[in-house]
């Protein structure tokens, strides 16, 4: 189908230079020159993502599986977490070669290019000529939503998505291998990421495009054709879980025993969506859609002008994802996540396509003997009477930004056409999208002319924090926890190994350890709120999680003091180390029976409960009393592995102040051993009078199977793709030969 008599296209290599080169420039020329110090910037990059990528980074380095954490919330698995991204190789190659920050830009700058490309591949899979491409590209690229240097998970999970929507589409419409490994890779980065929700909107979204695919396969007669291209897309699927085994299993575990996994959503809300009626909803969708005005009339434009042959997927996309930002939010697997945040990209992929066939149009039939007020002239005249009625445009400026946008796309079309050259498009279709990038977005109040001009937080440096660190642990001492809300909350823990009683709020933080820390008043999600006033009920939990020292104001001495805590030194911002032995190990012989986690959770907040005497078991059927033992000697507590000796003079249960979960194993003088979950939260092995020695390590169920499986699947699919890609570069160099020998 003959789509456009625009100008030739460019090379895809000119215009992958030219995007970096745009990619560079907006960074470099605005973002970068726009960092200042002082600024606050995103606590999730500063106190998660850039610790988080660090800390993998450098255990691996060491060559160790940081399968655990042992510096944030008295323990927590690490790779079974999923958006540290352990196993993500843009990551895992960049912070290994390069200094922390320099890696976070360059991270930032590579995903910015490949989101671009592959936006570009996407578009014009779904039937978009390069002039609508390249202007989807933009749109998606320079969106806030996307377009925001401190989000890099977002960045990440999202540049992969188009290309998996492009190599489906390929697999559906011309089924073979080479697609299918297109699918297979760039599925496997999109779950590498560690966005999971991606991967599940993802595959919610590629199941609507395959409805239209499949109708319009039936009506014209190619069923077999969609038959096999399905086929190849369910390997493909079969060769990403395979692959990303090693990436998945963990994190299967640390979700069921998450605060996540006892959810319990709610069916669709129909009274929901009728009350989102009218301008409350079309204001409760646009809270999230970051496009100028100039792009939603022209997606309303091809809504109905469109030609494009995925435009009535594309449109029952867009109406996907503004159910999924509202009424469809209680329904799963909506109600899987903690936030809409990835059907927002969504829907700005799906407004970037229908706007790309609208523009599309406005290049139609250049040259040709059609008449002067031709479909794409209505087009372009109507945008700006579809548009300016949209109720969320009550802003003067914003509906002056659409009448600009407006006539720039008559004066483009007029120009391209009158020159016929691809540079002049491209000159004038950049500066377009210049526009198109830095107004007012949909319903936005009156901003600078780009989001940067007001100044932007400085990246995070790790020397910074590791400086932090060793002022806490020079005030503090070694071993033990420390309770330190303002280091916590900016990534100290990981990037200085100070192991903490809280943590920066995981995703998928262990449930019942965050009942217990709520209880005594330092829940992980009000980092800087402590409840002090709870604390004194509970100066025995405090030593049950081996808290040793507490960060805070002078006035706080009387009270830390009733709890054993002793002031000493002052830090220069005036918090007063206040410090206590304890230990990380018990050894005790009594055992207080319960029945269930209720129950196992009152007993541990009993003020009568001692944990260097008794240990809280579930589930079994009389308590017992003996002397408690000791500990002999214990090396690598606090790490994802513990070898101690102990001494237990009756008998009982060596408790370890370490979450439990249910990768834990345990040896007892070299045979395997149960470890049971107690005191409501941690870690237990039974052993019999003596001396004995207690080995245990933290391997996520499963995982060996899942690292074969993933060496086998990588295997399978690196060989066949290699093949592929000599065998393209092989054609393309005698392409090049023959063509040469013609010329001469």
């Amino acid at each position: 189908m003959d789509r456009l008599a625009s100008p030739a296209p460019p090379p895809a290599r000119l215009l992958t230079v030219a995007w970096a080169a745009i990619v560079a420039a907006v960074w470099f020329g605005l973002f970068v020159p726009s960092m200042r110090p002082g600024i606050d910037g995103s606590s999730d990059l500063d106190g998660y993502f850039f610790p988080k990528y660090v800390y993998g980074s450098e255990t691996l380095l060491s060559g160790e599986l940081p399968l655990w954490n042992p510096y944030e919330l008295c323990g927590t698995p690490f790779v079974g977490a999923s958006q540290p991204a352990v196993f993500y190789p843009p990551r895992l190659i960049l912070f290994a070669l390069m200094p922390p920050t320099a890696a976070l830009h360059v991270f930032m700058l590579v995903h910015y290019v490949l989101l671009g490309v592959g936006v570009f591949l996407a578009l014009r899979a779904l039937d978009l000529d390069w002039p609508g491409a390249s202007l989807g590209a933009i749109v998606v690229t320079f969106q806030p939503f996307i377009f925001n240097p401190y989000t890099p998970h977002w960045l990440a999970g999202f540049t992969w998505l188009p290309y998996v929507v492009a190599a489906f589409v390929r697999t559906l419409e011309r089924p073979s291998v080479r697609p299918g490994l297109g699918l297979a890779a760039s599925g496997t980065l999109l779950v590498l990421s560690g966005y999971p929700e991606y991967a599940v909107d993802t595959s919610v979204t590629l199941g609507v495009i395959w409805l239209f695919v499949a109708a319009r396969a039936v009506r014209s007669g190619n069923a077999a054709a969609l038959g096999r291209g399905t086929l190849v897309a369910l390997a493909a699927a079969v060769a990403i879980l395979a692959v990303t085994a090693i990436h998945w299993v963990p994190v299967v575990e640390v979700y069921r025993n998450s605060v996540r996994q006892g959810l319990k959503p709610r069916g669709f809300d129909l009274l929901a969506l009728l009350r989102l009626s009218g301008r409350r909803w079309w204001e409760a969708v646009t809270q999230l859609v970051y496009v100028p005005p100039l792009v939603v009339g022209l997606s309303i434009a091809a809504a109905v002008l469109g030609t494009s042959r995925y435009r009535m997927a594309m449109l029952a996309v867009t109406a996907l994802c503004v159910g999924a930002l509202t009424a469809l939010r209680t329904w799963p697997p909506f109600a899987w996540f903690h936030t809409p945040l990835c059907w927002a990209a969504i829907f700005h992929l799906s407004l970037a396509t229908l706007a790309g066939d609208a523009f599309d149009q406005v290049f139609r039939g250049q040259g040709s003997a059609e008449t002067r007020l031709g479909r794409a002239d209505l087009v372009a005249c109507a945008i700006a009477a579809v548009a300016t009625i949209v109720p969320s445009l009550p802003s003067p400026r914003t509906v002056g930004w659409l009448l600009v946008g407006s006539v720039a796309l008559v004066c483009l079309r007029g120009a391209a056409g009158a020159s016929r050259r691809a540079w002049t498009f491209a000159v004038l279709g950049s500066l377009l999208g210049a526009e198109l990038t830095f107004v007012p977005s949909i319903g936005s109040r009156p901003a600078p002319l780009h989001r940067f001009a007001l100044g932007q937080a400085e990246y995070p440096r790790a020397e910074d924090a590791r400086r932090l660190g060793e002022e806490v642990r020079a005030a503090c001492g070694k071993g033990g926890r420390v309770l330190t809300p303002s280091e916590t909350w900016r990534g100290v823990p990981l990037l200085a190994q100070l192991a903490t009683v809280q943590g920066y709020p995981e995703s998928l933080r262990a449930e019942r350890m965050e009942a217990l820390l709520s209880a005594i008043g330092i829940p992980s999600l009000q980092l800087f709120l402590v409840q002090w006033k709870k604390l004194p009920s509970a100066p025995h939990v405090l030593r049950l999680l081996d808290m040793r020292c507490i960060l805070a104001p002078a006035t706080m001495r009387p009270l830390l003091e009733t709890l054993g805590f002793t002031a000493g030194k002052q830090l220069a911002d005036g918090r007063v180390a206040y410090r206590r032995p304890g230990v990380h190990v018990f050894v005790v012989g009594a055992v207080r029976a319960v029945a269930g986690p209720e129950d196992a959770l009152a007993a541990v907040l009993d003020q009568n409960f001692a944990p260097e005497r008794e240990v809280v078991l579930e589930g079994i059927s009389r308590s017992g009393s003996a002397s408690p033992g000791v500990v002999l000697r214990g090396e690598g507590e606090g790490q994802s592995r513990f070898d101690l000796q102990v001494s237990s003079p009756a008998g009982g249960y060596v408790v370890v102040s370490e979450t439990w979960y249910p990768g834990w194993r345990a040896w007892v003088d070299g045979r395997a051993t149960e470890v049971r979950r107690a005191d409501f939260a941690f870690l237990a092995v039974p052993v019999s009078p003596g001396s004995h020695r207690v080995e245990l390590r933290y391997v996520p169920r499963g995982f060996g199977a899942a690292v074969v499986a993933t060496l086998i699947a990588a295997t399978a699919l690196v060989v066949p793709g290699a093949k592929i890609l000599l065998l393209h570069v092989g054609y393309h160099r005698v392409g090049r030969a023959t063509t040469q020998r013609g010329r001469a």
